[in-house]
């Protein structure tokens, strides 16, 4: 699979662009490994784009469920902020949009504001809310403990019995005995190696040493989204 990806970077080398970005020491991470490392995971899905300011949009999300907290309040809805504009090594936005049921990890920058907690260059930190990333979710270690949202008294998480329950592909086992289970898979927290530097200006030099990952400079949005899509989707394979 890491072939794969390595075939379809080396095809966006060195394309123009106006402000170029440099990604270096890339290295893939899955789903587990990125979602191992915010303090908040959530599912849910976003309900509005707001605009605060002209070069700032905030996002309003319905929480569903808790994946994992920081020990603080996550209410039933959350403000998400900035997620529009950002960096151009930033491919989030193409998963994370408005009715779309996503898991996704965060960072809290106050009682009841978040930001998205990215970490890797050109990988999103919110993924598909499929049946196959939340029954693989529900075996992680750190993961497990899923609860409602602060101040909602009914079980709006994905359990049995539950009209937002989703189940296996075979429709025999529900979330619910997956996380009653002890066994759960320990994913070590990952070392994060990607640097992206973006230069309106100039391109890098093509000579630049890369070693320990993979070196590409990165073309517009457009691209960006397709790589988002091509590495969310191989989560559910």
């Amino acid at each position: 699979m890491r072939s794969m990806w390595f075939i379809v970077l080396c095809l966006l080398l060195f394309v123009g662009c106006g402000t170029c970005c440099f990604v270096r020491y890339w290295q893939f991470h899955s789903m587990t490994e990125l979602l191992s490392i915010p303090a908040v995971v959530v599912y849910g899905r976003e309900i509005l784009n707001i605009s605060v300011a002209p070069d700032r949009v905030d996002s309003i999300f319905a929480v569903s469920c808790v994946l994992r907290s920081d020990n603080s309040t996550i209410g039933a809805n959350i403000t998400v902020e900035g997620v529009w504009p950002r960096k151009r090594c930033s491919v989030t936005h193409a998963v994370y949009s408005t009715g779309n049921d996503v898991i996704v990890g965060l960072k809290r920058l106050s009682d009841n504001t978040f930001e998205w907690d990215e970490r890797n260059p050109l990988q999103s930190i919110a993924f598909e809310g499929f049946s196959q990333n939340l029954m693989e979710l529900a075996t992680t270690c750190g993961l497990q403990n899923w609860t409602s949202p602060d101040g909602v008294s009914d079980t709006t998480c994905p359990f049995c019995g539950h009209p937002a329950n989703v189940s296996n592909p075979f429709q025999t086992v529900c979330l619910i005995d997956q996380l009653t289970n002890e066994t759960c898979t320990d994913v070590p927290r990952p070392s994060i190696t990607g640097v992206c530097t973006c230069d309106k200006t100039r391109r890098p030099s093509k000579d630049i040493e890369v070693t320990g990952g993979i070196g590409i400079v990165v073309i517009p949005s457009l691209v960006m989204v397709l790589m988002t899509v091509l590495l969310s989707s191989s989560m559910t394979w």
